[in-house]
């Protein structure tokens, strides 16, 4: 047996991603799931089977990428991540057969210019898609044409999972980053209140500010004015009464808020 014919025994190891087969596999899961899971611009690639160069590293979530005329390159952010690539003729090789494809070029075809938005990866889809500020997933929403955007990305999606399991199907075991909706979750220690563990909207709610957060000062600054305004009600002998009753009703509904933020009426005092 000579050195070329030696058998490739990596192959046979337990884990191990060194083996010929094993190697291949890797790679084809890597990129394709890097594609499926984490690239904005994966609907374009999918569409016309290339893309032009891109000389910048992008990053979402635990994956980097890149691609040049040639091939996609993308690897995960780990101590034991290394690039993987595969060529814009084995992308097209596994993709432009499936029978879910014809439909998403029919759904292109009939978007009217500019239509780079719609094939922009909605926010939700993104890895860890509950970081972003709900007004970007409410806007997806909100757009003309929503629905058959999101059954769009969700073929591209199937479809490219089915590239996956032909190319790679021991893919499970290489433990690659998944799809995650929400961070991890924690509670403000001034209200206690859940939070997203990096939200941008619930950090800046809960930014410590001296004895307090900020959501408590914001329902706290709401319960005083309305009471305030109450007080100022009850002393002008020409306010009529159901003013004044809406004014108390106002109140209550802000200082029962701002009892709970508080767990107590120290929001009365507290400066």
């Amino acid at each position: 047996m000579t050195v070329m014919e030696q058998l490739d025994l990596f192959d046979f190891i337990e884990g191990e991603t060194r083996g010929t087969d094993k190697q291949e596999q890797l790679r084809f899961a890597t990129v394709l799931t890097c594609i499926r899971d984490a690239m904005p611009g994966a609907m374009e690639f999918f569409i016309d089977l290339t893309a032009k160069p891109d000389k910048a590293w992008h990053g979402s979530g635990e994956w980097s990428y890149w691609w040049t005329a040639a091939k996609i390159v993308a690897y995960t952010r780990s101590p034991r991540g290394e690039e993987q690539s595969i060529t814009w003729d084995e992308f097209a090789e596994l993709v432009s057969d499936h029978p879910g494809r014809q439909s998403i070029l029919d759904w292109d075809q009939s978007l009217e210019h500019p239509k780079w938005k719609q094939l922009y990866r909605p926010h939700e889809l993104w890895p860890l898609g509950g970081e972003w500020h709900p007004s970007y997933i409410e806007g997806d929403h909100a757009e003309d044409g929503w629905d058959e955007r999101l059954e769009a990305w969700q073929t591209l999606q199937s479809i490219l999972t089915d590239a996956i399991n032909t190319a790679a199907p021991g893919a499970a075991s290489f433990k690659l980053p998944k799809q995650e909706w929400q961070r991890p979750r924690g509670s403000c220690r001034f209200c206690r209140e859940e939070v997203s563990v990096g939200s941008y909207a619930e950090g800046l709610n809960h930014n410590p500010m001296g004895n307090m957060c900020g959501r408590q000062q914001l329902i706290r600054n709401h319960a005083l004015h309305a009471y305030q305004r109450l007080k100022e009600a009850r002393q002008d002998p020409d306010t009529k009464a159901e003013t004044i009753l809406l004014l108390e009703g106002r109140y209550e509904h802000d200082a029962a808020r701002a009892m709970e933020a508080w767990h107590g009426d120290g929001w009365k005092t507290t400066s």
